[in-house]
Order: structure tokens, then C-alpha cells, then sequence
């Protein structure tokens, strides 16, 4: 059976920068965003005002363009790296499993159907062949989120998160939220045991500055 040891390896360590980047760019955008929301006060002009909201909107889009630059870098490596991995299939494993399914069609029992597919889990290439097979002959099987990936669909909706259109900070914030998700979900369904941070209070924290922002507060 393949080990893409090559591939998880590096998906393991892209994953890992990838999600440095993104919460290093989010508490830059954090920064700023506290940085604007002092000069909230009655006491300052409207150009002085709207000076220091032109220079948080550069800030937040730099930040946002260094770390998108990265994060699609490390992608489209880890993307490189699967598509050279699914080439190294272990034919031998993949045509013992396809024999099976054949010899037994329709009798197969369900709890064999998916021990059948386990040892497969994170290869898509063959996990895709095997599931065709077991609907070829109407094998009930218990389906699992990892039994159909799309390696490409999977990447490309990752790259297209990386390139949304950023035009304040929450939208940079929500792109780092999105983009650190869709990375462990592309982890989980190709079984790479990244350690994924916990930053589901991110947008939250956020949305506090902005609320002490429109009220006037530092």
C-alpha cells in the first residue's frame, strides 16, 4: 500500500506554517485595529480621523497580502506533493481489495465493506476507484466524510479563500478563520495528525474591538 510519507510529511509541516501565518496576521490586523480604535474620541478632526482609518485600511491589506502570499506558497507545495504521491500507489494492495469486492459483489457484508476501504483512509486516488466499485455493485457500506475527496476541489477552495477581495479588517479576519479551517479540514480527510489550534473565539474577540470602536471607546 502507498505511505505517503513524502506528501503527509509535507502537508503536516505546510499546515503548520499555515496556520502561523494566518494568526500572525491576525494579530497584526488586531493591532491595528486597537491602534485605530484610540483615536474614537470627539476631540479629533474628521481628516484627522479619516487619516488614521486610511492608514489602518493599508495596514490591514499589506498584512493581509504578505500572509496570503505565504499561505498560497505552502498550498501549492502541499498540493505538488500529493498529486507526485498519487502516483506512487501500491498496485498490488489496491488490486487485492478490487478482487475481493469482484469475488464477492453483492454478499459482501457492509462491516467488511468498510474495513476494506480503511487501510486506504487519506489516499484519494484509490479510495475513489474502491467506492465505485462497491456502487457497481450496490454493496451497502457505511460512508464516511474521507471514502470521496476531491484533493484538487479541496485545495482550490483553500486558494480561493486565500484570494478573497479584503476590504476591511473583519473580512481579512474572516479570510485567516476560513482559510485555517479548510486546511484542517484538507488534514482530517487525508489522515494527516496535525495539531489544529483552537481559534474559533477569533472573529469574536474582533467583532469586541469594532463594538468599542462605534461607541466611541478605546
Amino acid at each position: 500500500m502507498r505511505i505517503a510519507h513524502c506528501f503527509a510529511k509535507t502537508l503536516l509541516d505546510k499546515s503548520r506554517l499555515i496556520y502561523r501565518y494566518a494568526e500572525e496576521a491576525y494579530n497584526a490586523i488586531k493591532r491595528s485595529m486597537e491602534e485605530r480604535a484610540k483615536y474614537q474620541d470627539h476631540l479629533y478632526s474628521v481628516a484627522f480621523l479619516n487619516e488614521k482609518t486610511e492608514e489602518h485600511r493599508k495596514q490591514v491589506y499589506q498584512i493581509s497580502q504578505a500572509a496570503n502570499q505565504k499561505i498560497t506558497a505552502c498550498l501549492e507545495a502541499a498540493l505538488e506533493s500529493e498529486l507526485e504521491e498519487s502516483e506512487k500507489l501500491d498496485v498490488q494492495a489496491v488490486q487485492g481489495a478490487v478482487g475481493i469486492i469482484n469475488a464477492l459483489g453483492a454478499d459482501m457484508p457492509p462491516e467488511q465493506a468498510g474495513k476494506l476501504l480503511e487501510p486506504f483512509k487519506g489516499q484519494a486516488q484509490p479510495l475513489s476507484l474502491l467506492v465505485k466499485l462497491l456502487k457497481k455493485y450496490r454493496i451497502a457500506y457505511k460512508p464516511e466524510p474521507w471514502h470521496e475527496v476531491d484533493v484538487k476541489k479541496l485545495f482550490d477552495d483553500a486558494l480561493a479563500y486565500v484570494n478573497a477581495p479584503v476590504e476591511k479588517a473583519m473580512d481579512a479576519i474572516v479570510c485567516m478563520n476560513r482559510i485555517r479551517k479548510q486546511v484542517s479540514l484538507i488534514a482530517d480527510l487525508l489522515a494527516i495528525p496535525v495539531t489544529k489550534p483552537k481559534w474559533d473565539d477569533l472573529a469574536e474577540d474582533a467583532q469586541g474591538i469594532l463594538a468599542r470602536q462605534s461607541m466611541g471607546l478605546g
